[in-house]
């Protein structure tokens, strides 16, 4: 079978969070593309073009936190000076990182995971705010370690007034509304929005054939997907449609958050 396949269904789990992707043309993994020269835009226009690209940046983010759970420390990381240039700031938040590798873990080889999104403040300067695994460090400790300015460390909080929890169940999408959405800015040209470390967990992405049986539905109990979008049994939902996929229908589920609920 190898690494080929046609497909209807696509999961992308990533921790509690599942995303489901339900197609009406059929889909292929795998497979030789057909255009040669390459993927194109598609048509769209410069400024359509750089949203997709923040709202695919968004996803990955979310994902690659979702699927670590041991990201325990939510740091915010600002420069005292009106530090504007983005190849700078970046260079300055890589070498933070390799302090704080040895500093807090006692080796030069990169240890601590981390997700950081990249913000501009109204002024124009960069900040960071960064979700890592870190032990217990004072924060004018980190301060010294940063060496630029201020640090906050933050708590992350759930939606206790919708969900009547105050533990957070999509750290995630939690993280990801700091995000810059500014995407007309120059800066963010052929750059991404965020850093990452290369240790952390991917999420895992199942495909399945109608002519399979779907073990993950069966496992977590999941809906019929249009019913899901129809009685909102799903955390989200969505409905799209163009040529290539034809219709397709979104779902996302939180199995945290519906443990909560049962209970």
């Amino acid at each position: 079978m190898g690494d080929k396949k046609i497909f209807q269904t696509k999961y992308v789990i990533s921790g509690n969070v599942i995303e489901q992707y339900t197609y009406e043309k059929n889909q292929f993994k795998g497979f030789e593309s057909r255009n040669k020269k390459g993927k194109n835009k598609n048509g769209l226009n410069k400024e359509e073009n750089r949203i997709n690209t923040l709202s695919r940046a968004r996803k990955k983010v979310i994902r690659s936190i979702n699927s670590n759970s041991d990201l325990n420390k939510f740091l915010t990381l600002t420069f005292e000076a009106n530090v504007t240039d983005l190849d700078y700031s970046n260079n300055e938040f890589k070498k933070w990182v390799k302090r704080v590798n040895y500093h807090c873990f006692k080796t030069k080889k990169s240890v601590m995971k981390y997700v950081a999104v990249i913000e501009f403040q109204k002024r124009g300067a960069v900040h960071y705010h960064v979700l890592c695994n870190l032990p217990y460090v004072d924060v004018k400790e980190f301060q010294k370690i940063w060496g630029h300015g201020f640090i906050r460390i933050n708590k992350i909080k759930g939606d206790q007034e919708r969900f009547g929890d105050s533990e957070c169940d999509n750290v995630g999408a939690y993280v990801c509304k700091y995000m810059t959405k500014d995407n007309s800015d120059e800066r963010l040209l052929d750059r991404n929005s965020y850093l990452m470390s290369r240790n952390l967990d991917k999420p895992i992405e199942v495909y399945v054939d109608v002519k399979e049986k779907d073990i993950l539905s069966d496992v977590y109990e999941l809906p019929n997907p249009l019913e899901a979008n129809i009685y909102k049994l799903s955390t989200i939902t969505g409905l799209y449609s163009n040529d290539y996929t034809g219709t397709v229908i979104y779902n996302q589920y939180n199995l945290k958050r519906r443990k909560n609920q049962i209970d």
